[in-house]
């Protein structure tokens, strides 16, 4: 089993079809369908199944795949280490952010960063968990920063779980709301489920879990699931409630309020996760240094405020 033989099929997977992938890899299909008949031969297993239009993997083929993808992002990593002991600062680092940390502290994370590391490349996905869960299996980020991450055994033995600090959640409404002024009436349940709330879930199973688990209360009969960034934009232009972590509701830019409820609502945890044993260049080492240090005023364990992040 070789490298090229590896690049062969991830490029493959991610274009759909040998003509596409030996024009990406800059040869012919004959070269292409060799290169893949040979890592067959290797592995003694049917990777690709071709069809009428284009070709996708078998499940030998997505276990490789996935293998293989998670071995090359380690010898991308390998190499940047290397560079960068010898001065060299271009390297690639991908994250993904919760929009907690997003619309609050990264910006200021980033200038940081950059008066350090000018040229290294960063990719920044979001990172709600269903999105940013799939991409660490995956090998297509490095860590990420998400909010609400369960610690299983399962994913405990899978992916390294740092909690950084609990999150206070709230209620948020737009300026203007029904029962902004009203403490009563929105510490009432039953006047509470008569609006329509917008949940971050992509499940309703995991939306009723959270209206249980998280705020105790029966799940209402209208509920509309997205992602925060679109709950935030419905949230400020209806009368739709949601729950979001207050820091994010009380960003300059925000247009949304906290409504002031007596219904409790459990705090969420912060959680830095990556890979087990991922190699850290020292870019990616100071990366997570300042968002950890940034990310403490984000959260109410301990009062903590932000630490000055050294040049």
């Amino acid at each position: 089993m070789t490298l090229q033989q590896l690049i062969a099929l991830l490029t493959v997977q991610e274009t759909g079809s040998i003509r596409a992938a030996a024009r990406s890899l800059f040869q012919t299909q004959a070269a292409v369908t060799k290169t893949i008949k040979n890592l067959e031969n290797d592995i003694g297993a049917t990777l690709i199944i071709r069809e009428a239009r284009g070709v996708h993997l078998t499940e030998d083929g997505e276990t490789l795949a996935l293998h293989a993808r998670h071995a090359l992002r380690e010898l991308e990593l390998a190499r940047d280490q290397i560079r960068m002991r010898q001065g060299d600062q271009q390297s690639a680092i991908s994250l993904a952010v919760t929009p907690t940390v997003m619309y609050t502290v990264l910006p200021e994370c980033i200038e940081w960063f950059r008066t350090r590391f000018p040229f290294v490349k960063l990719t920044i996905e979001d990172g709600i968990l269903t999105h940013a869960l799939p991409l660490l299996r995956g090998g297509l980020t490095d860590f990420a920063l998400v909010v609400g991450m369960p610690t299983t055994r399962a994913i405990e033995k899978e992916l390294y779980i740092e909690t950084l600090g609990e999150i206070e959640m709230c209620f948020a409404v737009r300026d203007r709301h029904p029962l902004l002024n009203e403490p009563q009436k929105a510490s009432d349940p039953s006047i509470m489920r008569e609006y329509e709330w917008i949940i971050t879930a992509d499940k309703i199973k995991r939306a009723n879990e959270r209206f249980e688990k998280l705020m105790h209360i029966t799940p209402p009969e209208r509920v509309l699931l997205c992602t925060p960034q679109v709950a935030m934009s419905l949230v400020e232009n209806s009368d739709a409630i949601t729950v979001m972590p207050k820091a994010l509701v009380q960003t300059p830019n925000s247009k949304l309020k906290p409504l002031p409820s007596e219904i409790p609502i459990r705090n969420q945890t912060l959680q830095l996760i990556m890979p087990h044993d991922r190699p850290i260049t020292p870019a990616m080492e100071y990366l997570i240094h300042i968002l950890k240090q940034q990310c403490q005023s984000l959260c109410i364990t301990d009062g903590a405020m932000p630490i000055q992040p050294t040049k």
